[in-house]
């Protein structure tokens, strides 16, 4: 146990909705490139006496025969056999969701980009093709993925891989082991604000019954100015502007565009909309894929039951709202039962968690019981948000799959890593940047962490982490766990060159679920806390309060390098962020000679691009 403190921040698809990408197949896999740990890590078989189990809209807790909710999913992964190919071509394009065309970046060009379409145990193959003309490099993170053994296909540029140059290719490899709902999106500096992003669903079991999966509701913050140039704005020291609006799967009809604007046409906007049919029950995947905005999440007219958080599937419970951080996922159970003798139309409302509906107007999507009705449904005065940023209760969020945290130490004051947004000069100029881990992170997309911790991937392995990276050392045994205290604000004395502000941070670990052992919207008093240790929520996203603290902790179970950073896509830029150095000693165990390979040639071509591009690294990288 270890102990830090960190002070900052034949098999069927059973959904029913339509897929939306044509460049999809599905074929055998090949275990013949493998390195040997994995091809000799076997899928364990599970213990089940329910083998007539079968998925249905009325047993959504089956799978497959001896697979089901309560299946261990971190043990037990069905071998289907079947391997998901897709094609995602990264361009420039004018796009318009809300009415208002701008350049964007854009995913075989739509946003959002194909549903990455999968179920559990299936093996992925994603080939990333950058078309970019922007002098922009590109690398694709599936966010929340576990990727074990599989670091290298993280997706993160300057951590687990070089970037893809204007021009290159990637094909990114692994396996699905956990089922839910999620998003994939650029991990290269500040490109999915602009427009890299897209929806991952992974169909697996569920803890509660429905009828019809209506698949990804994405909500997002957008802005109408390039992403690159609002970062100048943090680094200014400012809070980045308010969206210029927001969308749902892509969609806003309510836009006001400015008289003469000849960017901008009310008429090709459109809300997202969906059709109900009273008396049945609807499956959504709600993904909050913004840059800067937490948002509370209702639906008019309607209650619903929360089935599963990130990846975990919990104990279904009720409730008419959710607060949801940008990149966390809620999968939601909505009954349409709602009274429609006044009306058949009904808002899917999202806003600002830290605003009112006055100051933030939720109405976004619409809910329509009769097909047929264009109209506009009437507008609810009731807001059952609370106006302020905080996750749901932890007594609420229950996994059906246990953990229980071993060796868990009392927290005291010691070695702590404050998160602080201080000044700074770099090449010339002064920034604010965002400190964790003592240092602001800043990488080098030419060597990323993986080639300073796996000596397979170049010369780097034997030269230390330059401070900048943000290296965290862990180590441990499969069933060993590490522990993070994480504040939100700090005495000014204990970091004199910088400040603590008012700002909830979404929290997000690559390669792991955390569980939550606290988290509280007061100071942490090391002689005043309690602990959840016994089956603790779950999960990879989770907010630290404003001027509060979070403490989490995982199993050293997934050799790598992995990122933990605030989800704030400015923050994120200014550096707040660090990367742990896990079981660094076994982490060539899992690296084949095509990996190798192929690392080692995207890095040379990237190299070779970046020598003379004109385009140079002006954030973290990430």
């Amino acid at each position: 146990m270890q102990l830090f403190k960190v002070i900052w921040t034949f098999f069927i698809t059973v959904a029913d909705y339509p897929a939306r990408l044509g460049s999809q197949l599905s074929l055998s896999f090949s275990y013949d490139n493998l390195p040997a740990a994995l091809k000799n890590q076997h899928d364990l078989h599970p213990i089940s006496n329910d083998h007539d189990c079968i998925n249905s809209p009325r047993r959504r807790d089956c799978w497959l025969s001896d697979y089901n909710i309560h299946t261990d999913y971190e043990k037990y992964v069905p071998h289907t056999g079947k391997t998901k190919q897709y094609t995602l071509v990264i361009t420039n394009a004018p796009w318009s969701g809300d009415g208002y065309t701008e350049g964007s970046m854009l995913i075989n060009g739509s946003y959002p980009g194909p549903v990455i379409e999968a179920n559990w145990g299936d093996e992925l193959q994603i080939t990333v093709h950058n078309q970019l003309t922007n002098s922009n490099g590109t690398s694709i993170h599936w966010h929340g993925i576990r990727q074990l053994h599989t670091n290298y296909a993280d997706g993160v540029a300057g951590v687990t891989q070089c970037p893809i140059p204007p021009n290159g290719t990637m094909v990114y490899n692994w396996r699905a082991r956990q089922y839910g709902t999620s998003w994939y999106h650029s991990h290269f500096s500040l490109q999915y604000p602009d427009g890299i992003a897209g929806p991952v669903v992974i169909h697996g079991p569920t803890s509660a019954n429905y009828d019809v999966d209506l698949g990804p509701l994405l909500i997002t913050d957008w802005y109408h100015r390039d992403a690159f140039s609002l970062e100048f704005e943090e680094l200014d020291g400012r809070a980045v502007d308010s969206p210029d609006s927001k969308l749902m799967n892509g969609l806003y009809g309510h836009f006001k565009c400015l008289a003469g604007d000849p960017n901008c046409d009310p008429q090709a906007a459109s809300s997202y909309q969906v059709t109900f049919v009273k008396g049945k029950t609807y499956k959504w995947g709600v993904v909050n894929t913004s840059s800067g905005t937490h948002y509370t999440f209702w639906i008019d007219g309607h209650n619903f039951t929360v089935v599963q958080v990130d990846f975990v599937p919990i104990q279904p419970y009720e409730t008419n709202v959710l607060n949801i951080a940008i990149g966390q996922r809620y999968d939601i159970i909505v009954d349409a039962n709602a009274n429609t003798t006044d009306h058949t139309d009904f808002w899917i409302n999202m806003r600002d968690c830290a605003l009112t509906s006055q100051q933030d107007s939720p109405y976004t999507g619409i809910i329509r019981y009769d097909p047929t009705s264009t109209a506009d449904p009437p507008l609810f005065e009731l807001d059952p948000g609370s106006n302020s940023c905080v996750d749901e209760p932890l007594e609420s969020l229950i996994p059906i799959v246990p953990r229980n945290p071993t060796k868990v130490p009392p927290f005291v004051g010691g070695d702590s890593f404050y998160v602080s947004n201080y000044n700074l000069t770099r090449d010339g100029q002064n920034v604010f940047n965002w400190e964790l881990a003592n240092s602001s992170l800043y990488i080098n997309w030419t060597t990323p962490g993986l080639s300073y911790a796996a000596p397979s991937l170049g010369a780097a392995a034997n030269q230390a982490f330059p401070t900048s990276y943000a290296p965290i050392f862990i180590d441990g045994a499969d069933d060993d766990w590490v522990y993070f205290v994480i504040e939100g604000i700090f005495p000014p004395q204990d970091i004199p060159h910088g400040r603590s502000l008012p700002v909830a941070h979404p929290i997000h670990l690559h390669g792991h679920d955390f569980v939550i052992l606290a988290q509280s919207s007061t100071a942490f008093n090391a002689s005043d806390y309690t602990l959840i240790t016994k089956n603790p929520p779950r999960r990879d996203v989770a907010m630290l309060p404003v001027n509060g603290y979070l403490i989490i902790g995982f199993q050293t179970d997934n050799p790598g390098v992995w990122l933990m950073h605030c989800h704030i896509a400015w923050h994120a830029s200014a550096g707040l962020a660090l990367q742990f150095v896990e079981r660094a000693a076994d982490i060539d165990e899992y690296i084949g000679a095509r990996v190798v390979e192929d690392y080692d040639e995207r890095c040379e071509a990237w190299s070779k691009y970046y020598d003379q591009s004109q385009a140079k690294q002006a954030d973290s990288g990430i």
